[in-house]
């Protein structure tokens, strides 16, 4: 596991969540994205940003493993909807144990926030519902690209400078309508991720910043 929480101790968690004034939540699964990105390109660009937020904002956010499964058409080894809530209320339980009283979710997916609000109403923990796509910044390379649906050139930008691996960049020629991808992805670059990144993230540490104020 490459998230700091997996590297913790028993003692070392339990002080951690002493520290912490809210709990982080990453929430992303398996999609596919069509010839030109690896099915698991949203769980680790996810990680990225939640890796680099609990290291910007230590000790006061804590952010637990990712939940790797999603709801929606395009998911892979996805769960249902009753499901997805069960597990997500069964984390919260467990946050509620460690005497956090914040829950912050991270994703991409408006269908996995939308699922989550409505799970986490019955708790009273203050919440934020953070999705990634919409702290993205305008970037005039991209002024006519979608930043969502599958494959889009916003989603492989970020790729391309988090985890180029990610990206078959000999397959590129052929991510078009016929495999289902939105746009042209063919506009990505690293230069392009940097500039998204960079922004969307110190979008999201304002966000969070802001809502442990509150």
């Amino acid at each position: 596991m490459k998230q700091p929480i997996g590297q913790m101790t028993g003692p070392e968690l339990k002080f951690r969540a002493k520290q912490a004034m809210a709990a982080l939540i990453p929430i992303s699964g398996l999609k596919d994205h069509g010839p030109h990105l690896a099915i698991g390109t949203e769980i680790e660009i996810t990680e990225e940003y939640a890796n680099k937020i609990a290291q910007r904002l230590s000790p006061y956010v804590l952010v637990t493993q990712t939940i790797p499964f999603e709801i929606g058409g395009d998911k892979i080894f996805g769960l249902e909807k009753d499901c997805f809530a069960l597990t997500l209320k069964q984390i919260a339980n467990q946050i509620k144990a460690l005497g956090i009283e914040r829950i912050i979710i991270l994703s991409f997916s408006s269908d996995s926030i939308e699922v989550s609000k409505e799970a986490l109403k019955i708790f009273n923990f203050k919440q934020k519902y953070i999705n990634i796509v919409e702290t993205l910044p305008k970037t005039e390379e991209l002024v006519s690209e979608s930043p969502t649906g599958k494959g889009n050139a916003h989603l492989t930008s970020l790729a391309l400078f988090l985890n180029s691996y990610l990206v078959k960049q000999d397959m590129l020629k052929y991510a078009d309508s016929s495999f289902g991808v939105v746009g042209d992805p063919k506009k990505a670059t690293s230069e392009i991720g940097k500039k998204l990144y960079d922004a969307s993230f110190e979008n999201i540490v304002q966000i969070i910043d802001n809502f442990l104020r509150e």
